[in-house]
């Protein structure tokens, strides 16, 4: 699941003190906002969907969304990929392609 919004002063974090400049500029771009569904059965034994925010989602998942961009940049240029200790803090079902 993947939104598009616009940014503005509000989704800028108060702690950070960031110049107008920069602000202005993030003001003209596109923010997207990644999430993903997961399947289930409501109580009623009907299928439903539920879409999860990333900030939601285990440590396993984010390292996964974390690495997958430059694994498939890498792979579809025909790279080689060699990666040590890929198994830590991936889901385990993340790691089966």
């Amino acid at each position: 699941m993947i939104k598009k919004k616009k940014p503005n002063k509000i989704n800028f974090p108060d702690e950070l003190e960031i110049s107008k400049s920069i602000i202005e500029e993030f003001e003209n771009s596109e923010i997207l906002e990644i999430g993903t569904i997961k399947k289930g059965v409501s109580l009623k034994g009907e299928e439903i969907s539920i879409p999860f925010k990333m900030f939601e989602e285990s440590d396993g998942t984010k390292k996964f969304f974390e690495l997958a961009g430059p694994f498939l940049d890498i792979l579809s240029k025909g790279y080689c990929l060699i990666f040590d200790g890929i198994d830590n803090s991936v889901h385990p079902k993340l790691l089966i392609f």
